[in-house]
């Protein structure tokens, strides 16, 4: 039971609620506020049906995490030779605050000693022996042992859209912006810009076949409608387009339209391509599938669960594809990449997923998560009830006898 919150008398009190939560009184400026403890990793070995919290580095109660973070979360899971690498997925507001963290089996973490946060999307390259991880926008660092993390000095300039993916001898990240192409390399430590399209980039070991979406085939200034999706057998060499203008739509028409993820599934045997399409404010999620590279099917993703301002990051694993969205603690599932459905990670994940990772029959997702119990203090502008919602702002005032806070949760 929460521990009792300190009232005081004879002032005028205030009528409050939060979105799903109940009313609440209180006496200014003491307000009834829950203690934030951020968890921010998940594990389950039965599909799904039951989760248990993993103790992380990133986990902390209260205000503590404003030390060094204005946010946090797990931004990528990876599992290496020997061992499991995470990384923070918040920007630190101490630059020198830990932000690399290393177990022996996904369940018991140390922090490592390198510094640096912001990372959203990793990997492990077994025949380079190194582990990948990209910051915001232009930062990749490497790791050949998970523990001690350097910074790639070559990809400095460049804007780095956060996909990583291998061939037997080639490592790639696609590029937004300019200069725009992609970055690649054969060791994991210096790396080559290369001209062509922009957007995300993944491999087929089974076709020998890179794909790419773009990140640019429709734009909110009406210019002419490009491919949405380009292969290549080399990523250094010339990209031929795929799937040219496949929403028919007519040149000068003003639309968002962004490939921002593209996996191959080994499960599914097809690359998956995840994006959005429409007017800049209301834009949908689309999804596409091919076999083959050349021959893409679309298929149905629910409008809600991601839009323009979201981050969708697909998970290809042993026998389902994955995507984050904006849901909080959700994601979507499909074992046919044509059919999505609501996978819950957790009913006490109430931000973003960032991670999903398999080691054997475990299942660990991470990403920024928040559960709410207990008292702390807060600003009299402010006030939380039960779980996080949009504030009402107070429309009643009155006197009220001291009431009970713990009736409130």
């Amino acid at each position: 039971m929460p521990d009792p919150v300190e009232w005081t008398t004879g002032m005028p009190a205030v009528v409050a609620s939060t979105y799903g939560g109940p009313t609440c009184f209180h006496n200014p400026p003491v307000l009834p506020v829950a203690k934030r403890q951020y968890r921010c990793l998940e594990v389950t070995s039965d599909g799904g049906a039951t989760w248990t919290t993993v103790p992380h580095p990133l986990d902390a109660e209260g205000e503590a995490l404003t030390v060094g973070y204005a946010a946090t979360g797990i931004g990528t899971l990876i599992a290496g030779e020997g061992v499991v690498v995470s990384t923070a997925g918040a920007e630190a507001i101490n630059p020198s605050y830990p932000g690399f963290f290393y177990s022996p089996d996904g369940h018991t973490w140390s922090t490592s000693p390198s510094a640096g946060t912001g990372f959203y999307r990793g990997t492990w390259v077994p025949w380079a022996g190194v582990f990948l991880v990209e910051a915001s926008i232009n930062d990749l660092y490497y790791s050949t042992d998970g523990v001690n993390w350097s910074r790639v000095s070559g990809a400095s300039g460049y804007n780095l859209d956060g996909s990583l993916s291998f061939s037997s001898g080639i490592i790639a990240s696609g590029l937004f912006g300019s200069p725009q192409g992609t970055l690649t390399s054969t060791d994991g430590v210096n790396w080559t810009g290369n001209n062509g399209p922009e957007g995300p980039v993944a491999y087929s070991p089974t076709l020998g076949l890179w794909a790419k979406g773009s990140n640019n085939f429709e734009s909110p200034v009406g210019n002419t409608p490009g491919p949405a999706v380009f292969t290549a057998s080399d990523p250094s060499g010339t990209w031929t387009p795929q799937l040219d203008n496949p929403f028919n739509n007519a040149p000068g028409t003003s639309l968002l339209g962004d490939c921002l993820d593209i996996v191959w599934s080994s499960f599914l045997g097809a690359f998956v391509v995840v994006g959005v399409l429409g007017p800049v404010d209301t834009s949908q999620p689309f999804v596409w599938v091919s076999f083959d590279g050349v021959h893409w099917t679309a298929g149905t993703m629910p409008g809600e669960f991601f839009n323009a301002g979201g981050l969708p990051i697909l998970f290809a694993r042993s026998s389902a594809v994955y995507v984050s969205g904006t849901l909080p603690g959700k994601l979507l599932r499909s074992t046919d990449g044509f059919a999505w459905t609501t996978f819950l990670a957790d009913d006490a994940l109430t931000g973003q997923v960032y991670a999903v990772l398999e080691l054997g029959s475990e299942l660990f997702v991470g990403g920024t998560q928040t559960i709410f119990d207990g008292y702390a203090s807060a600003p009299p502008t402010s006030q939380i009830c039960s779980r996080p919602g949009p504030f009402v702002i107070p429309s009643v005032t009155g006197s009220s006898p001291t009431p009970d806070p713990v009736s409130a949760f």
